[in-house]
């Protein structure tokens, strides 16, 4: 995903909340303190970042899916109560046979725009299935190598006097690994050793962090590993944003010059009760996701 995708997710992730972040993770046995989470959020390397990246693509292309959807239930109306009206099968060479024909061609339209979003809705519930299965994969793994490096850790305790069960251990990790550069083999923010001391109740020292951070390190070929291994599903998920845009402003498009062929036609005006009804459902940022493209 391009680094100007990653910046315009973040910006209606932080309209949206952590709770959706929660809640993805949660599918993969992960629960993460918040101050941990928002730190994996504004860290790409991290594992926990990888993890929630697609994801989050797929709800973020879920809402303009379902913007491109209210657009095309517009149209239809617009179209359908048209047709219901029986203006459509007045006499050749009445008033307003132009706007007719034309209004027939964008009916066209729709119907043909209608087959094509409902192909790329399919694609895009196909993506999720199978970027879900693999990510599911992936945590299963992670948690494995995880827990192998959590009974290291506690068997270096123990060796250093201190006994510390798997699970506090569990728990106390994160937020050493939304902090962890592994290439420099370091910590971004050394204050990270204070959150998890606390959460382990006791103090380390130096030995025991640097066998700590040395343990952390195996996980490093395995993250950078995961990142490739998603690279086509990332780049399928810009793909589909970027197919939804264009299908939003189609939809958009074939509205407005429908209404302005309507207002043509001598003998037919809208139902202005219906279409204020019908405009209720388009009140929303008609232009989320667009910066991508600036």
């Amino acid at each position: 995903m391009s680094e100007q995708s990653e910046n315009e997710l973040s910006g209606w992730f932080s309209t949206y909340g952590l709770i959706t972040a929660q809640r993805i993770l949660e599918r993969y046995r992960i629960k993460l303190h918040q101050e941990d989470l928002l730190c994996a959020l504004k860290t790409p390397e991290t594992f926990y970042h990888q993890l929630l990246r697609l994801p989050l693509g797929h709800v973020f292309n879920g809402i303009i899916l379902q913007q491109v959807q209210d657009y095309q239930l517009y149209a239809q109306k617009l179209i359908i109560d048209y047709l219901l009206s029986g203006e459509s099968s007045r006499e050749e060479g009445t008033p307003g046979e132009g706007a007719r024909n034309d209004l027939e061609q964008e009916r066209q339209v729709l119907v043909s725009l209608n087959t094509e979003f409902h192909e790329l809705e399919l694609e895009h519930e196909k993506l999720i299935a199978n970027s879900q299965a693999k990510l599911i994969e992936r945590a299963n793994d992670w948690h494995k190598k995880l827990m192998a490096i959590i009974r290291e850790i506690r068997a270096g305790l123990q060796r250093g006097g201190i006994s510390i069960n798997e699970e506090i251990i569990n728990q106390a990790l994160p937020a050493l690994l939304c902090n962890f550069n592994f290439k420099a083999n370091t910590l971004t923010k050394p204050d990270a050793w204070q959150r998890t001391e606390k959460i382990l109740n006791t103090s380390l020292n130096e030995e025991l962090r640097h066998q700590i951070l040395d343990k952390l390190s195996d996980l490093g070929n395995y993250t950078e590993d995961f990142d490739n291994n998603l690279a086509d599903f990332a780049e399928q998920v810009s793909y589909i944003g970027k197919r939804l845009r264009e299908f939003r402003d189609n939809f958009y498009n074939l509205i407005l010059r429908a209404k302005e062929i309507i207002y043509l036609l001598p003998d037919y005006r809208l139902d202005l009760a219906q279409e204020a009804a019908n405009k209720e459902s388009l009140l929303f940022n008609a232009k989320l996701g667009d910066s991508e493209f600036n």
